[in-house]
């Protein structure tokens, strides 16, 4: 958030993951939402509240991937590099 506003509204439990051994990633982004695992276990779930002029393309046909904002994309890019950097 440009004012430094967190957008923290819960968490997932804390789980470890073991270094140095391969562990799948899956990413889904639906519309303005992206949701985030690692092995199953939830990392991330992201709702983009900046979504097309007055947030205009939530639940439209223009809410589409293409149309995510490219900070919130950026925003999201950094918390997945953080968890994979941090080991989980």
């Amino acid at each position: 958030d440009p004012k430094g506003d967190r957008w923290l509204v819960g968490t997932f439990e804390v789980k470890e993951f073991a270094s140095g051994e391969w562990h799948e990633y899956r990413i889904l982004v639906e519309g303005n939402r992206h949701r985030h695992w690692i092995d199953g276990h939830p990392t991330a779930d992201l709702i983009d509240f900046d979504y097309g002029p007055d947030n205009s393309f939530w639940h439209t046909p223009e809410d589409l991937p293409a149309n995510v904002s490219a900070a919130t994309l950026g925003m999201v890019g950094q918390v997945v590099t953080e968890l994979i950097y941090a080991g989980g």
